[in-house]
């Protein structure tokens, strides 16, 4: 084992560029909360819009005289912002209501305030217009409504004007009756007063003035008796309603997805924010205090023995990585490797395995103990199955019996065994403590494919027989806290860490390994194993003569 190190390299993904490199990572990272925003708010949306009732509309113009009566003496002008307040009134709305009453157009029983807010009325600057747009249902509607409210204010209108027109001319009968009075008062005087006397001079002065009073009140008043009242005139009547609903579910449609679109790209920029999980070697760095030995891409199946089955691909160049890190590390004089994940369904078994296939690949002798429970175990990897380790703690099998070395593999392999025994509280034992001290004296490696670390005890246990331990994390599961937590585990009963794999492959249902032996990696000077009765090869103990 005291051979030149190989340095260890591990390229670490890039940092992004910018903000927006930043935002596109979080949303790739992120895609299904994109994706289910996007299709919640497109089907919330897509229904809001079918169900939404077609909206019509009908247009009418109305020129307002400029003032209330007709052109008489003492006329207000009329003020157009009243006027607009007028037409969307209470008051209108209720004599429109009486109009509809009579009109199948399902406005029967609408409330006044209802129908206003069907209404909108405009004023175009620099005119006495008065443009109303009435809205419904229907095109019937629409036009009815507007109809209502036209007739309605000209109504309203005309009985103002007219009882403007009735105010002023009973004011001016008023002052007229006041006039014949103080005329009489002084055609008395005059009469009583001497001729050619100051009082018949005053009386006379003071009958004139009365007279020309009294003659003015009179044109007046019949100047308004003659005058027309002033009256709205329609510009354009209600119009053939329309509506631009054909055009809107598409665009609104547009607007919706539009909507889904930002939703779910603040949703899973927020959610990457708060995300905890290893998402680079960097970060998984700084967590756990030790680096990156090696990262196997996310294409590679986790039941599948790659430095075998596929020795040129990526996945076994990233354990050929792995195991550079460990021959070349001061960590691991004596050769026991201690493996395991997080929290669980890091693909533990399967490091372990293809670990144990690249050290055996440099001619070294190598030993996989499964103490995980994980499906599929790195037993399983090689087709081992059988009594193992939890019969060997219990003294039913000798070690010797239950070390199985398939032949076409150079890896001796000791199965959990024990199908729902417990192993944990022997792995302190004196049993185990001699089944360590007898593989570190036959092999040059011993790899102890442990449970997690923040899921049991038992990788911790596994300490004290270990030199250095290997923590498996996964992109999908792995959270930075975790590893933190794995780092002060292990901190406080001293034990070093090795490094860290990044095993993109998550443990799947199944065990999916293409079958197909790694035939170059079989020593030219094993033999063949005898065939069993199915005509299988065999699997042959350790201990077992060759």
């Amino acid at each position: 084992m005291n051979e030149p190190r190989e340095t260890s390299s591990v390229e670490l993904p890039a940092a992004s560029g910018g903000e927006l490199g930043d935002f596109a990572q979080a949303l790739r990272r992120q895609a299904w909360v994109l994706v289910l925003v996007v299709a919640l708010v497109a089907v919330a949306g897509t229904a809001m819009v079918l169900r939404r009732p077609a909206s019509w509309t009908s247009t009418a113009s109305l020129l307002v005289p400029e003032q209330s009566s007709g052109g008489a003496r003492g006329d207000a002008l009329v003020d157009l912002s009243t006027q607009r307040q007028v037409l969307r009134s209470e008051t209108v709305g209720a004599l429109a209501r009486d109009r509809l009453a009579d009109q199948d157009v399902g406005l029967e029983d609408a409330d006044p305030g209802d129908l206003v807010a069907r209404v909108a009325v405009e004023v175009p600057v620099d005119t006495r217009v008065l443009r109303l747009t009435a809205s419904g249902e229907d095109a019937a509607q629409a036009e009815a409504v507007a109809r209502a409210f036209v007739s309605s204010y000209r109504d309203l209108s005309h009985l103002d004007a007219v009882a403007d027109r009735n105010g002023l001319i009973d004011l001016l009968e008023d002052d007229l009756d006041d006039a014949d009075a103080d005329l009489q008062s002084v055609n008395d005087e005059l009469s009583a007063a001497g001729s050619g006397s100051a009082a018949e001079l005053e009386a006379r002065s003071r009958r004139s003035l009365v007279t020309d009073r009294i003659s003015d009140l009179s044109e007046r008043r019949a100047e308004l008796l003659v005058t027309p009242i002033p009256t709205v005139r329609v510009l354009s009547a209600a119009s053939d309603a329309s509506t631009g609903d054909q055009d809107l579910p598409v665009r609104d449609l547009a607007l919706v997805l539009l909507a889904g679109l930002v939703l779910g790209s603040i949703a899973a920029v927020v959610r990457d924010r708060f995300d905890d999980r290893v998402r680079d070697g960097e970060a998984v760095e700084v967590a756990l205090g030790a680096p990156v030995l090696a990262s196997v891409p996310a294409a590679s199946p986790v039941t599948q023995l790659v430095v075998a089955d596929d020795p040129t691909g990526a996945g076994a160049d990233a354990y050929r990585q792995l195991r550079v890190g460990v021959l070349g590390s001061p960590e691991v004089p004596g050769g026991t490797i201690l493996l395991a994940g997080v929290r669980g369904g890091e693909g533990t078994g399967g490091v372990a395995a293809n670990l144990a296939m690249a050290l055996a690949a440099t001619g070294r002798t190598v030993a996989l103990v499964a103490v995980d429970g994980e499906h599929p175990s790195a037993a399983d990897h090689f087709d081992v199955e059988g009594p193992g380790l939890a019969e060997v703690l219990a003294h039913a099998v000798p070690p010797a019996e239950a070390l199985q070395r398939p032949r076409w593999l150079p890896v001796s392999v000791l199965p959990r065994g024990g199908e729902g025994v417990s192993v944990g509280d022997m792995l302190q034992s004196e049993a185990m403590h001699l089944l360590h001290t007898a593989l570190r004296e036959e092999f040059d490696f011993v790899l102890l494919a442990a449970p997690p670390f923040l899921g049991a005890a038992d990788a911790v246990a596994l300490a004290t027989l270990s030199d250095a331990a290997v923590v498996v994390a996964s992109p999908r599961r792995t959270s930075l806290r975790d590893l933190r937590a794995v780092r002060a585990k292990l901190a406080r009963v001293g034990f070093p860490v090795l490094g860290a794999v990044l095993n993109g492959s998550a443990v799947p249902a199944a065990d999916d390994r293409p079958a197909g032996p790694g035939e170059d990696l079989i020593p030219e000077e094993l033999p063949p194993a005898p065939p069993t009765d199915d005509g299988a090869e065999a699997p042959v103990h350790a201990g077992a003569p060759r």
